[in-house]
């Protein structure tokens, strides 16, 4: 098997830290609405250390000097147990952003930046500025950190021998170690012949007080917590013991092997009154050992053997989105597999691979089923990049808004999400931009100064909604009028309902902005959002009420990949109507279809119905006998009037490809058992274009 590139795990560091960051500025967020959160202080605290420690591991130094600086004024506001003022705040969502582009997207005027904003943080600070590497990426020479030590650790770094190739850099690591407080670092060789057994040639043994808490210590080693022991002596200083520190160097001399258990006899020296802990008490170790792992004082090989042991549990794992994809293409062929069985079962006739089609068809669903689950993703993923949105643009725009959020558990499919990213942001700016007013409005219509954006997501059937409201200026349906007649969009003779104006927002070049701006105005963008939407097979439209607000409704399937659908046909033509908008379906003559007048009664409502052999301009005759799908349209029914029901299809949704993309009525196809080929109808924007007519 090919061996990870240092550029692999450099990669996989670069996406670790984006996630820490993403905590971190959620975190700051927070301490804007609650500056004196201890709890998010020591989150900010704990996600700069640990950056600045996997940095100086990989030789970020710039990074490293970054995280070094802000880290220091959290630690300060910790041990003061002070509060995050505004302009803190600010600059460490600089911060983040600053070390995104350094990570993600470096370029030429990287140096100018990090300079102006070293200087920024130092005055904050209120210390002298320092360039970004000075010192060689050390971080002050191994300062010490200036707290109230608490505890005594053991640590034991063996690495595996392929560590240089991994981009680690060790030197950074031992400077980690020497930066958490007094420390005594031992560096060892292995006896011979142990280190051709998978390990580096050297390991290396430390006893350090810190007052960093374990869970902290387990961050530092993020990146090499498969070569690394940790494990609490004491629940004091042991460095201001004679003892202690003479036994280290009778460790340093003798080239022994620490034994953890005489470091802790001499523990209890110092703390007679204190009962030793008890196991279950004990932090439990960065990684479990079958076996109680005790570095011998003699043979080094059961050091060996003690690393060789220790296992890592975790709850989860991360995995690539292209493995997802790799998944979900894997399940529609089974599908499409499955689908062949019957086909080949019911054509031969053969009853034992009807039994056989059985057991796969229930494996099917649950494999579907399964990897669907898989790639569904909660929305909110998505909401701390609208925080943020919020926060910025309103400052910028000098407004006073506050994001509510509500639902934000329910789950998408990935590429929905990832998708929904751009079009709701702009959905965003436009109820700061547009919706809410400045304070002196708000005042002047007696609403609170403080604006209000919700975002709000439930499930609905097989489907999600979105919905983003402002309590904002709301929409004048006389200025959009106005404003579609100017520009061209309607005629001054036609007549349209509310819903038909807000509608004219979302077509292109139509802006209600009285200016164009670095956010809004050029007449682009709710076009744009409404493109997007339907790709993704969903629905959006606007409604409002001048001085009240606008609430924008999205209407999304649960996923893209896998569907369950009718199959139906027109002449010689197979369509699928997915199985989640239909509901019900009658057997009419043909000719009372003719007679109808475009509407039937059902249930004693009348329904209007569409001819799909006229409206698809198909040709040929059709049956003496016709179906009519009652597919649901908004608040109403729509009957769509076909030639043949077959019956229930999985369908696994493929793209119709460049070629047919502008194709109005179908959002895709998919390949049935006997290879033919049917395709996807999108009843709504059938519906909506006829009714236009």
């Amino acid at each position: 098997m090919q061996q990870p590139s240092i550029q692999q795990f450099k990669q996989k560091y670069v996406e670790e830290v984006n996630d820490m960051l993403n905590d971190m500025e959620g975190s700051i967020l927070t301490l804007e609405q609650d500056p004196s959160s201890i709890e998010e202080i020591n989150q900010v605290f704990r996600v700069m250390h640990t950056i600045k420690g996997t940095s100086a591991m990989y030789d970020f130094k710039t990074v490293e000097k970054i995280t070094h600086d802000v880290e220091s004024i959290y630690s300060k506001i910790r041990d003061t147990q002070g509060s995050v003022s505004k302009e803190v705040s600010t600059l460490t969502l600089e911060c983040v952003d600053l070390l995104r582009q350094l990570l993600n997207q470096p370029s030429a005027d990287d140096d100018a930046l990090v300079d102006d904003f070293l200087a920024r943080v130092a005055a904050i600070d209120g210390r002298p500025a320092h360039p970004a590497v000075a010192g060689g990426g050390q971080d002050g020479g191994g300062e010490m950190i200036a707290s109230a030590v608490k505890a005594t650790y053991y640590v034991m770094f063996a690495p595996e021998a392929d560590i240089t190739n991994r981009g680690v850099n060790i030197k950074g690591i031992l400077d980690n170690i020497k930066e958490l407080g007094e420390n005594t670092v031992f560096t060892r060789s292995w006896a011979d012949g142990e280190a051709g057994k998978g390990k580096f040639y050297m390991y290396w043994e430390a006893v350090f007080a810190t007052d960093l808490p374990f869970n902290e210590l387990d961050e530092i080693f993020l990146f090499v917590h498969d070569e690394t022991k940790i494990e609490k002596i004491a629940d004091v200083n042991l460095f201001d013991s004679d003892d202690f520190k003479e036994q280290l160097a009778a460790y340093q001399l003798t080239d022994t092997p620490i034994d953890t258990a005489e470091l802790k006899a001499i523990a209890m020296l110092m703390q007679p009154s204190i009962p030793e802990p008890q196991p279950e008490l004990q932090p439990a170790p960065l990684h479990t050992p079958e076996q109680p792992v005790q570095p011998p004082q003699s043979e080094k090989k059961t050091v060996a053997r003690s690393i060789e042991t220790i296992d890592t549990k975790s709850s989860g794992i991360k995995v690539d989105s292209e493995k997802l994809d790799e998944l979900m293409n894997l399940v529609s062929e089974f599908v499409n597999t499955k689908a062949e069985i019957l086909l080949i079962a019911e054509k031969y006739d053969i009853p034992e691979l009807h039994d056989i089609y059985e057991k796969v068809d229930k494996l099917s669903n649950k494999l579907k089923d399964n990897a669907l689950s898989i790639r569904l993703v909660p929305i909110e993923s998505l909401m701390l990049r609208f925080q943020r949105l919020v926060r910025d643009l309103s400052k910028e725009l000098g407004k006073q808004v506050d994001f509510v959020t509500e639902g934000t558990d329910t789950e998408l499919d990935k590429t929905i999400i990832d998708s929904l990213a751009v079009p709701l942001m702009h959905i965003i700016r436009n109820s700061i931009d547009h919706g809410i007013e400045s304070v002196e409005r708000r005042r002047e219509l007696k609403k609170p100064d403080h604006g209000i954006i919700k975002f709000t997501a439930f499930y609905s059937g097989n489907n999600v909604f979105i919905q983003v409201q402002d309590d904002g200026a709301g929409m004048n349906p006389a200025y959009l009028r106005e404003k579609a007649i100017e520009k061209g969009f309607i005629k001054a003779s036609e007549h349209l309902t509310n819903r038909q104006l807000y509608d004219l927002v979302f077509l292109p070049g139509f802006s209600t902005a009285q200016k164009i701006t670095g956010i809004s105005g050029r007449g682009v963008g709710m076009d744009a959002v409404k493109q997007s939407i339907m790709r993704l097979r969903g629905e959006i439209d606007m409604d409002s009420e001048v001085d009240l607000g606008t609430i924008t409704t999205i209407k999304l399937p649960l996923t893209l990949s896998i569907v369950d659908a009718l199959l139906v046909s027109v002449g010689e033509t197979l369509f699928l109507i997915p199985v989640y908008i239909i509901d019900s379906c009658i057997h009419i003559r043909h000719k009372d279809v003719e007679n109808s007048n475009g509407r039937i009664i059902h249930e004693g409502e009348p329904i209007p119905i569409v001819d799909m052999r006229t409206s698809l301009n198909m040709g040929g005759t059709p049956p003496e006998e016709s179906v009519v799908v009652m597919v649901k349209y908004k608040d109403s029914r729509v009957g769509l009037v076909l030639d043949k029901v077959h019956g229930e299809h999985q369908a696994v949704l493929k793209s119709l490809g460049k070629y047919f993309s502008k194709q109005e009525y179908l959002s895709g196809g998919s390949v049935l058992g006997d290879g033919s080929i049917a395709l996807v109808l999108d009843t709504n924007k059938l519906i909506r274009q006829l009714k236009k007519q």
